[in-house]
This record gives structure tokens, sequence and C-alpha cells, in this order.
């Protein structure tokens, strides 16, 4: 029961207060397609570069959620969408 009433909290809250159109999110669902097809070696190899790091586990999976995050929107946006006939796919 507090699952659902916290899902449905989350939910009515977003809704009310994230409805706003800012450059940032137009861009976000703009690439979002394009980063769902192409994250996987993105993330993979970020992964990789955090490997040898002496710190927790959580942290790297901050780490990597964040970079991986930010890299994935970016190339998508800067590479990806520039090809010639991405904009049709994608």
């Amino acid at each position: 029961m507090l699952f659902r009433s916290t899902a449905f909290g989350l939910i009515v809250l977003f809704r009310e207060t994230m409805n706003a159109r800012t450059k940032l999110r137009r861009l976000m669902a703009e690439n979002a397609y394009a980063v769902h097809v192409f994250h996987p070696p993105i993330i993979v190899g970020v992964q990789y570069l955090l490997d040898p790091l002496a710190i927790a586990t959580v942290w790297k999976f901050a780490l990597c959620t964040l970079i991986g995050g930010v890299a994935c929107f970016t190339t998508s946006h800067l590479l990806i969408r520039r090809l010639p006939y991405a904009k049709r796919i994608l």
C-alpha cells in the first residue's frame, strides 16, 4: 500500500511541478530514442573506465549514471543526430 501511495504521489507531484517546457527538456525529448538505441556501448565504456577506481560500488554506480547519462545525450545530440538520414529514423 505504501509503495502505491508513493508512486501515485510522485506521479502527481511531477505532473504538477515539472510540466514546463524548457530548452533542455525539449533537447532531451528529441534525443531520447537515439539515447535509448545507442546507450549500451557508451555505458559499458564508462564502466570500464571506472573499474580501476578504488571506491565503493555504489559510488561507481552513481558516477557511471552521471557521466554515462551526460555522455549519451551529448553524443546523441552532437554526433548521431547529425548523420545523414538519422533524423528520419531517430
